[in-house]
């Protein structure tokens, strides 16, 4: 008896173990993704201006990269829940790690085109490693991991800018800037091939036995994408759509603004970017907190509470910015626009993976990266329409309305879902 306790209490013991490397895994890789991508994203249109694009041939090739990510979101969420979590990422890294060094090279259009398709197409490190956290975490720990996840990619992404600007002063500086992102994202592709262990993170469905050709898993990913009651997540989905298109405008449009408000240099325009990394990698790391402010039971309507509080902090935050007099209180009201972004990104993460059955976790976080992706791809044609006919203040406006659109939806969402709960 006492034999077979002590070896139940070893499996245990090496199961917690193993998650816990897990974790320190999976923070290690998000930060090194987003550091990675952070170097070149800021500085990539004034390389492709530099190379004789226009402002509207630029703008084109982002939407390209958040088009692709919009149709490549489910597909490879869907393989990874086909072939398990660990092939997939260590192949998309592989592949991002080779496109971010031909990037340093390509002069033409097509080729820039064709490498931003490839990468809109393969990188999708964040959306795997959350699944990721759905496999191995218990429902409990999760909102603390999600936190934490975020606070780490808000690090990467506070320290990237800064550095890959540094860098780019240098001569054939983009140059060196790309090779050095390829290097890491084939470092984590690496990291990910040797750390991460097989017995937990890959799924031994009896598909990825079965699955021998590119062609089979075709259509084992349209079968199960179809198989997913995707009108059971209309409503997280709308509303990451709103917070995704209410952010994207706001950064699409960030550096204009602040030059023609505030004028002042791009080192400096650098600076407040790095600093909203800080705020968001800190408060990633007091989600925890947040939802000590509310009861501790579960329900649908708590989750929507919380998001239609946030959004009406969004939208205050977006009024608030439209109003600024200088650049330090301009500064002062990112503190509550980056602490609400990263806590709506991690809530309604938690309450979609929380509706989520584990064979379909992989293809709806395919699916909400997606949504992410078309509000990244609407957004830079918004903010254009609009500057065409007023000036780039008025984007902070035109977020402010599509937050405060969150803050009702999420309050209508609220209400039904209690009276759901009290009529059972």
């Amino acid at each position: 008896m006492k034999i077979g306790l002590n070896k139940f209490n070893y499996k245990q013991n090496k199961e917690s173990k193993m998650k816990n490397d897990i974790r320190m895994w999976l923070y290690l890789s998000s930060f090194i993704d987003l550091f990675g991508a952070s170097c070149i994203v800021p500085i990539l249109g004034a390389h492709l201006r530099t190379l004789g694009f226009s402002h509207s041939l630029i703008g084109a090739i982002s939407s390209a990269y958040a088009g692709t990510q919009l149709l490549s979101g489910p597909i490879v969420g869907s393989w990874s829940d086909s072939y398990g979590r660990k092939t997939v990422l260590y192949f998309t890294l592989f592949v991002c790690a080779l496109s971010y060094c031909l990037l340093g090279v390509a002069t033409s259009i097509m080729m820039v085109l064709f490498i931003r398709v490839i990468l809109g197409l393969m990188k999708h490190t964040q959306t795997i490693c959350k699944t990721l956290v759905a496999d191995v975490i218990p429902l409990d720990k999760q909102p603390e991991i999600h936190g934490t996840l975020n606070a780490v990619a808000a690090c990467g992404f506070m320290f990237g800018p800064v550095i890959g600007g540094h860098i780019s002063e240098f001569d054939n500086g983009f140059l060196l800037i790309c090779f050095m992102t390829g290097s890491l994202f084939l470092l984590n592709s690496v990291i990910v091939f040797f750390a991460f262990p097989d017995s937990i993170l890959e799924n031994k469905s009896d598909k990825i036995q079965n699955s021998p050709s590119l062609t089979s898993s075709i259509f084992f990913v349209i079968h199960d994408l179809l198989d997913v009651n995707w009108s059971s997540f209309w409503d997280i989905f709308l509303l990451k759509f709103i917070a995704g298109i209410s952010i994207s405008v706001f950064f699409s449009n960030y550096y204009v603004f602040i030059e023609d408000t505030f004028n002042i240099s791009p080192k400096y325009i650098g600076y407040t970017i790095s600093f909203q990394g800080l705020v968001s990698a800190a408060s990633g790391m007091q989600i925890e907190l947040f939802n000590k402010l509310y009861p501790k039971y579960l329900s649908n309507s708590l989750d929507f509470s919380k998001l239609n509080h946030l959004f009406i902090i969004l939208s205050l935050s977006f009024i608030s910015m439209y109003l600024s007099f200088n650049i330090y209180v301009f500064v002062l009201c990112l503190l509550p626009f980056s602490v609400s972004n990263s806590f709506i990104r991690t809530i309604s993460t938690e309450l979609l993976l929380k509706r989520s059955s584990t064979q379909h976790r992989g293809s709806l976080m395919g699916t909400s990266n997606s949504i992410s992706s078309l509000a990244r791809m609407l957004a830079p044609l918004l903010t254009g329409l609009i500057q065409d006919f007023s000036t780039s203040s008025s984007i902070m406006i035109l977020g402010f309305i599509l937050s405060l659109s969150g803050s009702f939806i999420s309050a209508a969402l609220k209400i039904s879902y209690k009276r759901k709960e009290k009529a059972t």
